[in-house]
């Protein structure tokens, strides 16, 4: 595109250039305005053309002015001399001595310039290698050969430089193809599609205006888009590519791309990740973090010091020594860490526990076994015991027989007969016991029956309710309980607790653990996650931060102050870290320390950066910056604008700070501070800068102004003044290439003055010569009284006087040049009245006089003088050669001198 910009642009100026050179043709290349006849003495004086002798003319204008060789009569209707032939304005005829003559023919209509091979019949123009046919056709040149330009507009136009070089439109602008040269080549069939090619900057379209292509020489910035589908952009730092389903971009930083609805993926030099509604996955370099989600099947995180994976059967995660698993489906689940574990299978009814020395296990409800700190648990259906650290123990054989040993005494209980026995063996009590058993002694009461007991100590109380398969203990320092066990289940200390009712719940206060349909929650070192299985939902609280994962992948929630990305997707995603938020309503992003928010439905923009906010509204009509320590600014267009402390701007009044203020709307108002002066627009103003002393002002649609030396005003058409300063003492050495000084005024009817020199500074001037030309130039007139010019070229000894009064009344011209090295001294004159009433001419001391009618005077520096009228009507002529008269075209006198 830009290429076929370049095209019309040379165009319109071919075009300009060949109208410009076709006007001059018309009204400048022939007839009464030509060179040739400006060449003639009755033009230019007889000295200022060296033709013929001047004293030799013959002058009886304006029936007949003869001096050799041109010869006029009735000028300036027919003209003869050697040179040219003119009967205006059917014809004339110029350099007829040459073998190239120049014809014109009722000019400025026709001519033939066959010394230049330049012709015309208007509209038509054509010569050496040239055809015009004004305004359409063109042809300049050889363009199928070394180079021109062939053209009809609009139908075709052809311009080429030779060696295959050439650009040509067909039907412009639908049809275009170029060669230039080997790095410029195009072509286009617009609107279709077109490619170009400058110096390695390449250009495409296709369908133009929507697709383009583009790309720079050294490949390091291209793109390419067609609206409304994609626009795609690259440099050697970043790139973009935006369409309706699918997007990317890359910086030196950070890369992401997104498939609307279905991903979103983004990398930074630290981070990434990939969200879609089925898998999800991310990583942290910095905080050696991964983690990968397939919904709903499957969710693993990995870091330095933790693993997780979960799956809708179950899962495992690891955080430092310590690990746990869970299995859905079996009701299982576990933890193990150096020297402690749990294992739990179908719920409650399989478990096995260690920590140390110290554990327990059962399989329910055949048996469960223990070893605590106060000593050791065995429990069956058929066969239960238990020892202490205190060294009692105990054996139940159900419902066949109890034992029980201590320090002090023994006791065994069957279902017909019990005995009690101390340590010496002494036998303390026997008694048969069919349905119950009761001792109480003062350390213990034991009650058994064959419905339960219970057993009461001073730090404990232990029951047991068969039918109901119900028990528990009760001590100083905590207990349990079971109830139509193993469904429910208590147990408890001084620091926590943990119970169950199955299948509704399970709670370790130890592992902070909750296990239910509905929700589920545990702890891992200091994160603690909830998960809600219905809405495949889940959430991970830790210190500094808290995760909140909805409908699997598609909500994602991070706060706190190490917070990751947050989406809703597709509704929205933001980037905690990178400060980037994108959304159909509102997108914010920081770049560069400034942070940006976008509200497209309000065409709005809000910025910060440190504490400098800026709010845009109305695509620019409103602003407003505020902040702490920030000056408050802002502007509603086309009601206010203001800056804190330095300007406010209204409809009705207004100020800036040191600068102006308006009281009645902005068309009256004053300066101030470094400034004076005022304005009453549109009729005057006038401002003047207290430093430098400038001023500068208007009136009407006028100005003026006075910048130190230099001043002037002006209203145009009227008048205009310019005062440039005066000549610098030295002017040798210039600082600038052209400078002018001194002063101009014009005005109307038509009056104007200048007096100015100007300085122009020399390339490479020689030795001997300044290094500066010094023109010094006076003019000043008034149309149609008078003018007046005097130039003078102080550096090349040569100056040049031209004046007038009342246009042809009185002219007068004087040209003078010192001698040099390379030309002799010149000093010529000329002056006029009525052009040829008198006409006055002197050439170095040659002086030659016309007055009308057909009176002439010659004088020369060598003696010789002359005197005639009607030419030879009367002459008197004396000179170096001798004398002669002549009287009515009689010859009186002809004396030689010896």
């Amino acid at each position: 595109m830009a290429n076929c910009q370049q095209e019309r642009k040379w165009m319109c100026r071919a075009a300009s250039r060949i109208a410009a050179f076709a006007c001059a043709a018309i009204f400048v290349g022939g007839g009464c305005a030509s060179s040739q006849m400006k060449g003639t003495p009755f033009y230019t004086g007889e000295y200022a053309l060296r033709q013929g002798q001047a004293e030799d003319r013959v002058n009886m204008w304006p029936l007949l002015y003869y001096r050799d060789p041109a010869l006029s009569v009735l000028w300036p209707f027919m003209e003869l001399t050697d040179d040219h032939l003119a009967v205006r304005p059917l014809m004339s005829i110029y350099d007829r001595q040459t073998d190239d003559p120049i014809y014109n023919v009722l000019w400025p209509l026709a001519r033939f310039d066959t010394k230049h091979d330049r012709h015309r019949i208007f509209p038509l123009f054509w010569g050496d290698e040239y055809f015009i046919g004004f305004p359409l056709y063109w042809h300049f040149d050889d363009p199928f050969g070394d180079g021109g330009y062939n053209g009809l507009f609009p139908l075709w136009s052809y311009r080429s430089r030779g060696e295959g070089r050439h650009s040509t439109h067909i039907l412009w602008p639908f049809l275009h193809r170029k060669h230039w040269a080997e790095n410029n080549t195009g072509w286009r069939v617009w609107p279709l599609v077109g490619s170009y090619n400058k110096r390695g900057d390449r250009y495409r379209f296709a369908a133009w205006p929507l697709g383009h292509q583009w790309s720079n020489r050294n490949r390091t910035s291209n793109g390419s888009c067609f609206v409304p589908l994609y626009y795609r952009h690259r440099n050697a730092d970043n790139s973009l590519f935006l369409s309706l389903p699918y997007s990317r971009g890359k910086s030196d930083t950070e890369s992401w791309e997104t498939v609307l609805p279905l991903y979103h993926r983004r990398k930074s030099a630290t981070s990434k990740g990939f969200y879609s509604l089925l898998y999800c996955s991310g990583a942290d370099e910095a905080k050696e973090e991964k983690w990968n989600l397939t919904v709903p099947l499957w969710y693993s995180k990995t870091g330095p010091e933790e693993r997780l994976v979960a799956t809708l059967a179950g899962g495992y995660w690891r955080e430092g020594d310590e690990k746990r698993w869970m299995a859905v489906p079996l009701l299982a689940g576990g933890r193990a860490s150096e020297d402690s574990g749990d294992v739990w299978v179908g719920g409650p009814l399989v478990h096995a526990g260690w920590d140390g020395e110290y554990g327990s296990h059962h399989v329910f409800p055949f048996y469960y076994r223990s070893r605590k700190e106060h000593g050791k648990r065995f429990y069956s259906l058929l066969w239960s015991s238990g020892e202490d650290n205190d060294g009692s123990n105990w054996q139940l054989l159900m419902p066949f027989m109890y034992r029980h040993r201590d320090d002090d005494s023994r006791t065994m209980i069957t279902p017909l007969y019990a005995q009690g026995t101390a340590d010496s063996g002494e036998t303390r009590w026997k008694s048969i016991v069919p349905l119950l058993f009761n001792r109480k002694t003062q350390d213990e009461h034991l009650v058994a029956t064959l419905l339960g007991g219970f057993r009461r100590r001073e730090d404990s109380l232990t029951w047991l309710a068969y039918p109901l398969l119900t028990g528990g203990k009760v001590t100083d320092n905590g207990g349990s309980f079971w109830a139509a066990a193993p469904l429910v289940h208590a147990h408890w200390d001084e620091k926590n607790s943990s119970h169950h009712v199955l299948p509704l719940y399970y709670w370790d206060g130890w592992s902070e653990t909750f296990v239910s349909l509905p929700v589920a929650r545990w702890k891992r070192g200091d994160a603690t996650t909830t998960l809600i299985p219905p809405t495949l939902s889940w959430m991970t609280q830790r210190e500094k931060r808290s995760d909140l994962w909805m409908v699997g992948p598609l909500a994602h929630l991070s706060w706190g102050d190490e917070a990751t990305t947050s989406h809703i997707f597709p509704l929205y995603y933001r980037n905690k870290e990178t400060e980037t938020l994108v959304s159909p309503f509102v997108a914010s992003w920081k770049d560069r320390g400034t942070q940006y928010r976008l509200v497209p439905p309000l065409l709005s923009l809000y910025s910060r950066e440190g504490e400098t906010k800026n709010l845009y509204a109305v695509l620019g009509l409103f602003r407003q910056q505020w902040g702490e320590n920030v000056v408050r600014e802002g502007h509603l267009v086309p009601l206010y604008a203001y800056r804190e402390d330095d300007y406010l701007l209204t409809l009705l009044f207004g100020y800036k700070r040191d600068a102006y203020m308006y009281p009645f709307t902005p068309l009256i108002g004053t300066y101030r501070g470094d400034r004076s002066g005022g304005w009453v627009f549109p009729l005057w103003s006038r401002k003047r800068d207290h430093a430098s002393g400038y001023v500068d002002g208007t009136f009407l649609w006028g100005n003026y102004w006075r910048h130190g030396d230099n001043r002037g005003s002006g209203i145009f058409p009227f008048y205009g003044y310019k005062n440039f300063g005066p000549i610098p003492e030295d002017t040798s050495e210039g600082k600038y290439p052209f400078r002018r000084y001194g002063k101009r005024f014009w005005s109307l009817p038509a009056c104007w003055y200048r007096n100015e020199t100007t300085l122009r500074r020399r390339k490479k001037p020689k030795e001997t010569e300044p290094t500066t030309d010094e023109r010094h130039l006076k003019k000043h007139g008034f149309f149609p009284l008078w003018y007046y010019t005097r130039t003078e070229w102080s550096t090349q000894n040569r100056e040049e006087t031209d004046g007038a009064l009342l246009l042809l009344l009185y002219d007068y011209q004087r040209k003078v040049r010192e001698a040099d090295e390379k030309r002799e001294a010149d000093d010529y004159t000329r002056a006029r009245v009525l052009w040829r009433l008198w006409h006055y001419e002197r050439a170095n001391g040659n002086v030659s006089v016309d007055v009308f009618p057909a009176i002439t005077y010659d004088s020369k520096t060598d003696g010789f003088k002359k005197l005639s009228f009607l030419w030879r009507f009367f002459r008197y002529e004396k000179g170096p050669k001798g004398k002669k008269l002549d009287l009515l075209f009689v010859p009186i006198v002809r004396k030689d001198n010896p």
